[in-house]
């Protein structure tokens, strides 16, 4: 048995037995796993942020080039079922926006890649009451699967733009994801100042354009704006968001 998936166990278990765990509990435990696999990387935690609703957990990133990610997690509570269709909306945008991520309720992986799911791997049977004692219930030949899965995943190689069919996929991605953190500020957050914009789009633009038109008009301008700005930008090794 991997030296590290047993660890992870050990905690799951451990923080389970408390009966006060949430999902936020077990995150630190998926954390310590992920970096004990690979000294080469970073893992941040999103949900401290406001976009934590509309981005994946964790964020993988590289230490030698942490400007671009090499994968994201969605972590759901160890009850929630990942075949739930309650989750079917958000579980479609992130594996189309990201072309490596997991998705895991601590107990199951499902690995995709490119927006296709090519692995799923199950730790524990699901039960009335999520994890028992009973050995039978740990499914002793997915662990090293799990173990081998996860170092390729924190391995991945991200795309690399070779035609101007995979740039503009590349950025219809990204498009994609503000579009949604758009709708979702309308919707969750204070948007006075996106309903300022919005009421001046229509104003000056679009009469009749609704929110969900305006949010992908915005998506759109913010995308193919960064994009202009990275294109034309004199000192390419420094450009950011604020230099934009």
């Amino acid at each position: 048995m991997s030296h590290f998936i047993k660890e992870y166990i050990k905690q799951i278990q451990s923080k389970f037995d408390t009966w006060g765990a949430t999902e936020h509990t077990y995150r630190i435990t998926l954390e310590t796993l992920l970096l004990g696999l690979s000294s080469q990387i970073t893992v941040t935690n999103e949900h401290e942020r406001i976009v934590g609703v509309w981005m994946p957990d964790f964020t993988i990133k590289s230490k030698q080039d942490n400007t671009i990610p090499l994968g994201r997690i969605e972590a759901k509570d160890l009850h929630i079922s990942l075949d739930e269709k309650k989750n079917e909306d958000q579980l479609k945008r992130y594996k189309d926006a990201f072309d490596n991520f997991i998705y895991t309720n601590y107990l199951t992986f499902i690995f995709y890649r490119n927006g296709k799911r090519i692995e799923i791997v199950q730790l524990w049977e699901r039960t009335k009451s999520w994890i028992e004692r009973k050995t039978d219930n740990l499914f002793d030949n997915n662990i090293i699967k799990l173990e081998n899965l996860l170092r390729e995943f924190l391995s991945f190689q991200g795309l690399t733009i070779t035609s101007p069919e995979k740039l503009a996929k590349a950025m219809a991605q990204k498009a994609q994801l503000i579009k949604f953190a758009i709708e979702s500020i309308f919707e969750q957050w204070d948007s006075s100042n996106l309903e300022l914009q919005y009421e001046a789009f229509k104003s000056l633009l679009v009469h009749d354009l609704t929110k969900a038109q305006f949010a992908d008009m915005y998506s759109q301008t913010v995308a193919y704006g960064l994009f202009s700005a990275r294109l034309y930008d004199p000192t390419l090794p420094t450009f950011s968001l604020e230099e934009s």
